[in-house]
């Protein structure tokens, strides 16, 4: 019993000893007299270092005498490191001043009343939806009225026209009964397809009203036409003689080799080189095939759809090209699918074997070729069933610093941020990278006299993981600022399989901060696309229900989502909880970042 009793004190030495010395290299100044801050980022300096630490054997001594986990120092550390060594015998503390961990905590609910609004004592967690463009009164307030919190509206897509008319849409609900907050995003240098120029493959032209009959142009190949003709297909050929013979009711059969692939009759003559057409029914066409006019062979050069869209899968090569004027020069590869993409100049960085991946990772490929006026990809998944690329969505280059070319916020996004800053609650910045994105961006809201709005760093590339503590430095100094997990960009960005650790680093640097946090992209989105929810969902909510703010994205079945989300959150899920990979080469390397 004795021996039990000297090896309980001894290791109480040992772990007080290893308790203080930690305490010493960690807490080396006095706290009094801090803002607010000034105190949170000197705890979060604080977490870094304790985090830069391997602390996997004290924490098992720490558990091994029932003292907790240094997981839970993240809101203080010096205090939590404090209130173990008092309980392993240290004499107490003379805190004086110092913030005390409920101070500490309510530091970041202060922070996260100002940016989202008051939050309901049973929800601890708003509600943020995406507005489609087309959103009527009728689906805005049945959001609202079934837990939507904030409103987001995504200014990558539509016009200040479009956003505005949901602006008076969620201003006109009643706001003595909900003040739903609005959130604005400006698009930021996203690279986005902007135009598919050639498309060889095989495209099915259907309606998806199947008693509507479906409308289509033929035309000369070099013929511009810019007419608005509600048209599903534009098919151009390389011959001009067709038009000189056709009339209006006349058939035009599409061929290959000797099969019959569909018929389209001459509906009107829109100009000397362009026919409206229609067919009955759905067709498959591609470039091989021929059309065929009283005899004549006409081949086709391209085949366009609206929306304009490529499907590819393994095997399949694309051409991104850096401007339209050289596709049109050099014209002559039919094997390939040809495009341009926003931003082409973030391209003159990409390298042999870089990484590209489509629509938030859905397609992946590699650069195979680099050209002055091309890069060249190679479709490397998915490997069997085909998947659709369309214009307007989104590329990533995770391996090729395209930041390193690209400001945010650029002038595209300046231009839009007087109407930002006159309806907007909250403004998103995309694509943040640096410190300096926020300062700009602090800056302007200061000029405008407009510090009452909430300013959101999203993180969703490599370089802002890398920066993030300094973003977060320089984000404290503004007195309205939060954190964005952009999971969608963040997943290619810092790959699919390093997704997991990268939220939850994000996530607990902002619990040390005292920042609120929006869990964004993917949540509940079988729910949201097709009504259904899968398990893996509602695990997900889980890990989101951390946070002080959870997004959904626009779809069909999104009021069912957002009911969802307020049943979740009104339940025991709403717990936090820490517990996951304590990122100790993460916070090594921004303890340094932010020392240098």
């Amino acid at each position: 019993m004795e021996s039990e009793r000297k090896e309980f004190w001894s290791e109480r030495r040992r772990l007080y000893k290893k308790m203080t010395e930690l305490f010493t290299e960690i807490i080396q100044s006095d706290e009094s007299d801090l803002t607010d801050s000034e105190f949170s980022s000197r705890n979060l300096s604080q977490f870094l270092k304790l985090w830069a630490n391997n602390n996997v054997s004290l924490e098992e001594n720490l558990h091994s005498e029932g003292l907790g986990t240094l997981k839970m120092a993240d809101f203080h550390v010096e205090h939590y490191i404090k209130k173990i060594l008092y309980n392993l015998g240290c004499p107490p503390f003379d805190n004086g001043r110092m913030y005390d961990w409920w101070k500490a905590k309510s530091l970041k609910k202060w922070r996260s009343d100002k940016l989202f609004g008051q939050y309901q004592t049973e929800k601890n967690v708003k509600v943020m939806a995406t507005l489609d463009n087309t959103s009527t009164k009728e689906e805005i307030d049945s959001l609202i009225k079934n837990g939507m919190d904030i409103a987001r509206i995504n200014c990558a897509h539509g016009s200040p026209g479009d956003w505005l008319r949901l602006i008076q849409l969620i201003r006109g609900f009643g706001e003595d009964l909900h003040r739903c907050k609005i959130f604005m995003d400006i698009p930021g240098p996203k690279i986005r397809i902007e135009k598919i120029l050639f498309n060889p493959y095989t495209v099915k032209i259907q309606s998806k009203n199947v008693k509507k009959s479906i409308l289509g142009i033929i035309k000369k190949d070099s013929h511009p036409f810019t007419k608005n003709i509600d048209s599903l297909f534009e098919i151009e050929i390389k011959q001009s003689s067709l038009f000189e013979q056709v009339n209006p009711g006349d058939d035009i059969h599409i061929k290959l080799i000797d099969s019959l692939h569909g018929t389209l009759k001459v509906v009107d003559i829109l100009s000397e080189q362009v026919l409206l057409v229609e067919a009955e029914g759905p067709f498959e066409i591609n470039q091989k095939c021929q059309l065929n006019f009283s005899g004549q062979e006409l081949e086709i050069t391209n085949i366009k759809t609206t929306p304009s869209s490529i499907k590819v899968k393994k095997g399949s090569v694309i051409r991104v090209y850096f401007n339209e004027e050289s596709f049109r020069r050099m014209r002559g590869n039919r094997q390939c699918a040809c495009l341009t993409v926003s931003h082409p100049k973030a391209l003159k960085n990409a390298g042999l074997n870089d990484s590209v991946y489509f629509d938030d990772g859905i397609i992946f490929g590699k650069v195979t070729r680099l050209t002055p006026d091309f890069i060249e990809l190679l479709i490397l998944s998915p490997n069997e069933k085909s998947k659709k690329i369309k214009e307007g969505k989104g590329i990533n280059f995770p391996d090729s610093f395209v930041h390193l070319l690209l400001s945010t916020p650029n002038q595209e996004d300046l231009a839009l941020l007087p109407f930002l800053i006159e309806h907007a609650d909250i403004i998103g910045l995309s694509y943040v990278n640096h410190p300096k994105d926020i300062k700009k961006m602090a800056d302007i809201l200061h000029a405008y006299g407009r510090e009452d709005i909430g300013l959101v760093a999203k993180i969703e590339t490599k370089e802002g993981i890398r920066q993030l503590s300094r973003i977060i430095e320089t984000g404290l100094t503004y007195s309205n600022f939060g954190v964005m997990i952009a999971r969608g960009d963040l997943a290619v960005e810092a790959g699919f399989q390093n997704l997991l650790t990268a939220q939850e680093n994000i996530l607990r640097m902002c619990h040390a901060a005292h920042l609120p946090v929006i869990w964004a992209t993917g949540v509940l989105n079988q729910l949201t696309k097709n009504g259904t929810p899968t398990r893996a969902e509602i695990s997900d909510v889980f890990l989101a229900s951390q946070t002080e703010c959870i997004m959904l994205n626009k779809g069909e079945f999104l009021n069912d989502s957002v009911k969802m989300l307020n049943l979740l959150m009104h339940s025991s899920i709403a717990l936090n909880s820490y517990y996951r990979d304590d990122g100790t080469e993460f916070f090594r390397a921004q303890k340094d970042l932010l020392e240098e």
